[in-house]
């Protein structure tokens, strides 16, 4: 859309300035007409994809917030994170950002949590590994027996958070998160936990 806005405001400055000299009084009324409207409509999509579609607004509500004040938000800004980032007066947090900003920001954290699904398999000596969906709304924890691990609650908290997130910032339309939990040798459900979201 960007390209077609900039091509139509080319077009309609040609039709101005360069056609109206060579042709009658008449023609010439009709070419300018022509471009003023091409004119109108290429910077209307200039405008509206530069300024309009090219930012997303989020909020994270203040039960996902961690401890951070309006100046840890000002440098993610000044980094380049985001283009604003306000916390409000309710505790939650407003972001708005560019989509390139948008999707540098989602593989970022996909990195980060696939990090910490690492260290989680690398803490627990029970896990052999856990496997999670696109979109973080489903995680399989596959474990050596049927024995759960001691630190289960801290591991569904953990991925419970991740997939809440998650769903936030990819402003999908996930309704819950389920955690199964695997026996690897009898291939059966040793236990499933579910938290419905939005």
């Amino acid at each position: 859309m960007l390209w077609f806005g900039i091509i139509l405001v080319l077009i309609s400055l040609f039709l101005i300035i360069f056609l109206s000299k060579y042709l009658n009084r008449k023609k010439v009324i009709i070419i300018i007409t022509c471009g003023i409207i091409f004119l109108i409509i290429g910077l209307f999509l200039l405008v509206k994809t530069t300024y309009l579609e090219n930012y997303i607004e989020i909020t994270l509500p203040s039960n996902l917030v961690e401890d951070i004040s309006q100046e840890d938000l000002n440098r993610d800004v000044k980094e380049d994170i985001y283009k604003t980032a306000t916390l409000n007066n309710d505790g939650s947090i407003t972001y708005r950002m560019t989509k390139k900003q948008h999707r540098k920001y989602l593989m970022n954290l996909e990195i980060l949590y696939d990090d910490s699904i690492n260290e989680m398999i690398d803490v627990e000596d029970n896990i052999i590994k856990i496997t999670r969906n696109d979109n973080f709304s489903s995680f399989k924890v596959i474990m050596n027996s049927n024995k759960l691990p001691n630190s289960k609650n801290l591991i569904n908290n953990n991925l419970f958070y991740m997939g809440q997130i998650y769903a936030i910032y990819s402003e999908s339309e996930v309704k819950n998160i389920t955690i199964k939990y695997y026996d690897n040798s009898s291939k059966k459900i040793i236990e499933e936990n579910k938290i419905d979201i939005n």
